[in-house]
């Protein structure tokens, strides 16, 4: 099922080497494939900590680029 991304922040990453796709609403999150479809078994794969790092990285490069 392909989740409804309307009003997300996606960030396209790679956890575990695996090419995957996070949706984020405000704290919310879903990981996605590459093909944007929702993958629990990724989320547990790759561990909680490796999702939260991945979206902190995105969010310091949004940062980052506000003040260039």
């Amino acid at each position: 099922m392909k989740p409804n991304l309307n009003r997300a922040n996606v960030i396209e990453c790679r956890l575990k080497g695996i090419p995957a796709q996070i949706a984020v609403w405000g704290d919310e999150y879903l990981v996605l494939d590459r093909k944007g479809y929702a993958a629990p078994w990724l989320e547990r794969r790759a561990g909680q900590s490796a999702v939260y790092e991945a979206i902190q990285i995105e969010r310091e490069k949004q940062e980052d680029s506000r003040y260039d």
